[in-house]
């Protein structure tokens, strides 16, 4: 089956009740424990300040099927703006039919646009499923790297 071709539209805080459930369902597919108001609080601040990131709708048409939270920083190894996927989230129906190989494609051409040096993003060790779909897409694992994380 070809790639669907898809679109993006930067979400703004006038999304943000069109957004909360879908963050909602990748949550909890994730087992991502939050109250409701934390994930409002993170969706609504990262949607207000898009110099931390930018949240995407992901169009089908008119429908919206998803949603991309890419997150900035900045590295010295990369020699400028780094970028991470924090979440990626395509409506059950709409899986495996292409969808996220051209939302992929359609971000790292944004970001590129926006002077983005490279794009990152965590995968569950086990899910060999999303691993063959993100090395298609181009991304490597860097073995040599474990994600460290301490909440402060």
């Amino acid at each position: 089956m070809g790639t669907k071709q898809s679109s993006l539209r930067i979400a703004s805080v006038g999304d943000l009740e069109e957004l909360l459930p879908m963050v909602v369902r990748y949550h909890e597919t994730e087992e991502i424990i939050s109250s409701p108001r934390h994930k409002r609080d993170a969706l609504l601040s990262l949607l207000r300040e898009p110099s931390h990131g930018l949240v995407w709708l992901i169009l089908c048409g008119e429908t919206t099927i998803g949603y991309i939270a890419v997150c900035f920083c900045y590295s010295i190894e990369f020699g400028g703006f780094d970028s991470f996927i924090d979440e990626f989230f395509i409506e059950e129906e709409h899986r495996a039919r292409g969808f996220g190989t051209n939302v992929i494609d359609l971000v790292v051409m944004e970001l590129r646009r926006k002077g983005v040096r490279a794009l990152s993003l965590e995968v569950a060790r086990d899910n060999n499923p999303a691993k063959k779909f993100y090395m298609r897409c181009g991304f490597e694992p860097r073995d040599r790297y474990s994600v460290m994380t301490r909440l402060i």
